[in-house]
């Protein structure tokens, strides 16, 4: 018993090795040196579960949790996922901008190509900001953001 899990820890010890110095360094090698890590604790664990009687059900549904929450609280990788944050970022940037020359924003939306090059700014203003200078927001962004003037739709509510 005890041969057959050490046998099956460095048979994946040198398969896991192999694949990492096969995996070109870049944003996955992270990725999948924190996989194979967790394996390796599984596989650790295995002899634990005749100690504490632990069946291999309960042994997947710890697993399956860790899967879930991995799932829910999803690391970046995607790079929909990076251009959802760059918006994101964008707009706020465009948010503080605004809100340094005195005004209460709303919301801001912003309408990108494929690129990801701004094409158009939508900013929702409180109604409560009197006496909007619309130039001044605009010549803001637009020497921020290299905007054409006409691309930026400012709106009162």
């Amino acid at each position: 018993m005890l041969y057959g899990w050490m046998k099956s820890l460095i048979i994946y010890l040198i398969i896991s090795g192999m694949v990492l110095n096969l995996t070109p360094s870049g944003n996955y090698k992270k990725y999948i040196s924190f996989f194979t890590g967790l394996l390796v604790v599984i596989i650790l664990a295995k002899p634990l579960t005749m100690i504490f009687k632990f069946s291999v059900g309960d042994l997947e549904k710890i697993t399956y949790g860790m899967e879930r929450y991995f799932e829910n609280n999803k690391i970046l990788s995607d790079s929909d996922d990076m251009y959802d944050y760059y918006d994101m970022g964008v707009r706020d940037s465009i948010r503080v901008s605004v809100e340094e020359l005195g005004y209460q924003v709303l919301d801001v939306s912003i309408t990108t190509d494929e690129n990801k090059n701004i094409l158009g700014v939508r900013i929702i203003l409180n109604e409560s900001s009197n006496n909007v200078d619309e130039d001044e927001i605009k010549n803001r962004l637009i020497e921020v953001y290299y905007l054409k003037k006409d691309s930026i739709n400012i709106v009162k509510r």
